[in-house]
């Protein structure tokens, strides 16, 4: 299990910007990438890494 706010430190660090929403927050790279975060205080391995994937990060 992963952190919330390690996985914003992390996207914010690439460049990624928070974009919020109702149940889900968006983070969005200037270059069109994105991916969803969930409002949880920890974020699941498997999901960390599929989002990592999804935003083109290793």
């Amino acid at each position: 299990m992963v952190k919330r706010k390690d996985v914003v430190k992390l996207f914010k660090a690439e460049g990624f910007a928070i974009v919020p929403g109702t149940n889900h927050d968006k983070l969005v790279h200037p270059d069109g990438r994105w991916t969803t975060l969930g409002r949880h205080a920890e974020i699941n391995d498997r999901l960390f890494k599929e989002m990592k994937k999804q935003a083109g990060l290793k």
